[in-house]
């Protein structure tokens, strides 16, 4: 049954790292509805936690081609990212992101969790060497001063 993303985890798994990008754009688009299709709290957990491992496929091939589907996950989250949501943000992640990055912290109660976007944070503004000048970084501090406050902190240590 396609109630099961499990078999869908395993074959980005299997074949993530070779398997054309439009397959796995293809991919996420199925269990992105899955998910907001999902029956249960679970079942949607299951695919959101299947979104999260193509996202990582997709970042370790340098593909920014679900940013968008990124930034609506963390926007759209009640609870802790999928981990490699969290790992695509730190590889593929831009600007774009800082915004629902500062969300997600904003609903996230989980201390690791909360760090784990901080450094995914601290990456993306390492990366395109983004200061406390930038637009995005000026929204990120007005919706979460602490994660700007963080993310400056370890800029200057």
């Amino acid at each position: 049954p396609d109630h099961d993303a499990a078999p869908l985890r395993e074959h980005v798994a299997a074949h993530g790292a070779t398997a054309p990008l439009s397959e796995l754009h293809r991919t996420l688009e199925h269990a992105r509805a899955r998910q907001h299709a999902a029956a249960t709290v679970d079942e949607a957990g299951d695919w959101m936690a299947a979104r999260g491992a193509v996202h990582q496929a997709l970042a370790l091939r340098g593909s920014t081609v679900a940013l968008y589907d990124l930034r609506e996950l963390l926007e759209r989250l009640e609870g802790p990212p999928p981990v490699g949501a969290i790992a695509a943000l730190r590889q593929v992640g831009d600007a774009t992101c800082l915004d629902a990055i500062a969300t997600a912290w904003t609903r996230i109660d989980d201390g690791w969790t909360r760090e784990q976007l901080r450094a995914a944070g601290a990456e993306i503004c390492e990366r395109h060497r983004i200061t406390t000048r930038h637009a995005a970084m000026k929204r990120l501090a007005t919706k979460a001063p602490a994660l700007a406050e963080a993310l400056q902190a370890r800029r200057r240590g």
